[in-house]
């Protein structure tokens, strides 16, 4: 019994370092924006538990999250702020959906952005929203015959609410 419990606790160790060598582009990310606009980051505790049940629910299809929120956020101009994304995640990640409403034609305002990265049969989703002076990044990684499922199945049936 120890034996085993010994053994997990250090397939989770191992696990775990793993994770965290493959998430330099979210931390990347995070510490680009905290430079950039003088703010901290506030990460959601307990995200590995989180992720792990993602990926109980999902049967496999989110393999892993990441959050970090940004609180009392000012200046969220869309154009700089995809630049700095672009610019932290590299090359390697491409937009994918770049969305913003701003009113009266202002450069700020509400602004989502969407970058992917495949790696392997994974593809990796950098989610930037920006509002009501509050900023929130999610990094997630799904399978991407699963993802493609979705969205083909979102082509059949558009605005259908998904709900389990």
């Amino acid at each position: 019994m120890k034996r085993t419990l010994v053994g997990l606790l250090g397939l989770l160790l191992v696990g775990a370092a793993g994770c965290r060598a493959s998430d330099h582009d979210f931390d990347a990310l995070v510490h680009g924006v905290e430079r950039q606009y003088s703010v901290h980051a506030q990460r959601v505790p307990l995200m590995g538990f989180v992720s792990l049940c993602a990926l109980v629910k999902t049967h496999g299809g989110v393999r892993s999250l990441q959050v970090a929120q940004f609180d009392d956020f000012h200046g969220a101009d869309t154009q700089a702020l995809s630049g700095l994304v672009q610019k932290e995640l590299g090359p390697k990640w491409r937009p994918f959906v770049r969305s913003q409403h701003s009113d009266h034609g202002q450069s700020t305002g509400d602004t989502s952005l969407i970058y992917v990265a495949p790696q392997g049969d994974l593809m990796r989703m950098m989610i930037v929203d920006a509002s009501d002076h509050e900023l929130n990044i999610v990094r997630m990684k799904m399978d991407g015959k699963e993802l493609a499922q979705y969205l083909r199945s979102e082509g059949e049936h558009p605005g259908r609410r998904v709900s389990n």
